[in-house]
């Protein structure tokens, strides 16, 4: 079998910049952008020259960087894009813009089932915002998935709610991440490795309107392809094997 010399699919941090200031989130600048445009044609060029499959813009927040319509340009719908944000910052107008360039993947960011969870842990008013911005993506037939990250505190309410949220709303395509704590956060904790096993069993055995789940695997002769299949290309410009 031929060797893989280059990751099939990029994450591209492409701003540091984001407007919200979510309690786990381990940034601690939210302003800088290293980006320019000489860059962005080396690096779109670079993943067109080694057949990258497919590149996820995010950040920060994406729809916070000047390049982000840039970037789409010189891509010109030759690599699969799928944008991933905070979701409180898009508009119909932008949407529409972003199917334009052939962007119709959202990675929605949402910590909770209600407003009183989420907005704990990333601002108030941000889960009314992401619920309306849901709503307009749907309705011009994007594909919309929902990234949960699940510390002690959203735990339960993630747990027993997610799939009638996600039911309720229509949604398909559910994604639960880890919280590490490499901040200074003293809010919540990391959930230990058998609370998430049992938060995930929970979510396959009562998922009754085949919804996609996307979880950690836990076992260990199942790899996830980091730094191999994957990597992200950081709004620094360093590369890491993950995010």
């Amino acid at each position: 079998m031929e060797k893989l010399l280059f990751p099939l699919f990029i994450t591209w941090s492409i701003t540091s910049k984001c407007n919200l200031r979510c309690k786990h989130c381990f940034r601690s600048d939210y302003e800088i952008e290293f980006l320019n445009e000489k860059k962005i044609k080396e690096f779109v060029n670079l993943f067109k020259l080694n057949n990258v499959q497919g590149i996820i813009l995010t950040g920060g927040e994406p729809l916070k960087s000047k390049y982000l319509f840039e970037i789409l340009k010189k891509i010109n719908g030759e690599i699969k894009v799928g944008i991933a944000t905070n979701g409180t910052l898009l508009t119909p107008e932008i949407i529409d813009k972003l199917i334009f360039y052939k962007v119709k993947n959202f990675q929605i960011s949402l910590d909770g089932t209600n407003s009183k969870i989420n907005d704990f842990i990333r601002g108030n008013g941000t889960f009314d915002k992401i619920i309306n911005n849901i709503k307009f993506l749907k309705e011009k037939g994007c594909n919309i998935t929902i990234a949960m990250t699940v510390n002690s505190y959203n735990y339960e309410d993630i747990k027993n709610n997610s799939l009638n949220f996600m039911e309720k709303f229509g949604l398909k395509k559910l994604r639960i991440e880890y919280y590490i704590p490499i901040n200074s956060n003293k809010f919540f904790d990391k959930i230990t490795d058998a609370e998430m096993s049992n938060l995930c069993d929970t979510l396959i055995n009562n998922n009754n309107n085949n919804i996609i789940l996307q979880y950690p695997r836990f076992d260990d002769n199942v790899g996830c392809g980091t730094g191999i299949f994957n990597c992200v290309l950081n709004s620094d410009l360093s590369i890491s094997p993950c995010d």
